[in-house]
């Protein structure tokens, strides 16, 4: 699922990146794949011929690889070289408000903040389904579980005040770190929550 602020600023969403790796054992044209392959990944040539030559069941080139190479070498169909799609959480605005909302792993968990308190209502569910050669055969066409959207009451433009007031105030007096809350009094919504130092959840 996705996580917006009160006005419906996106704070948190999916992306789909990519694992690439290869079974050398299943290359034929070892020269052009290798050729390709470092057009695309901008790896040296040299090191991906001798990693098709070597004798390993499977080698893993890069992870994570971005949407635009992993599609790329998909097109490319080439044999032996493995496209594996990976789910990624992605915040589009880096570290604004990353105390609040934690982060998610590589695996797919939350981890502190929001993400990681309301991790199985925003991760959905993984299905597998087989593809039925019967004709008129019944099939679930329900849509999947994608996690549930979550609205905060987080305001955006005021986190952004905060986190540099904040970082100002550390500046101005030689401090390691500090916090800032703010929040409504008489309904406990919080507008803004700061800590520093901070972190990048991408």
């Amino acid at each position: 699922g996705e996580l917006y602020d009160r006005g419906g600023v996106l704070l948190a969403t999916n992306t789909v990146e990519y694992e690439i790796g290869m079974s050398p054992a299943l290359i034929y044209d070892r020269e052009g794949t290798a050729q390709t392959l470092a057009r695309i990944t901008g790896k040296p040539y040299e090191d991906l011929l001798a990693d098709i030559n070597s004798q390993l069941p499977y080698i893993l080139i890069q992870r994570p690889a971005p949407a635009a190479m992993g599609q790329a070498l998909l097109a490319e169909e080439l044999d032996g070289v493995v496209i594996a799609p990976i789910m990624r959480r992605y915040y589009p605005h880096a570290s604004l408000a990353a105390h609040a909302l934690g982060f998610v792993s590589y695996e797919g968990i939350g981890y502190y903040g929001v993400e990681g308190y309301y991790d199985t209502l925003l991760a959905g569910k993984v299905e597998v389904s087989d593809q039925s050669r019967i004709p008129f055969d019944f099939r679930d066409d329900s849509p999947p579980d994608r996690g549930s959207t979550l609205y905060l009451t987080l305001d955006s433009e005021v986190q952004y005040l905060v986190e540099a007031s904040l970082a100002q105030a550390i500046a101005d007096t030689g401090s390691q770190g500090g916090s800032i809350l703010v929040m409504k009094p008489r309904t406990g919504e919080i507008i803004a929550l700061a800590s520093a130092p901070t972190y990048d959840p991408n």
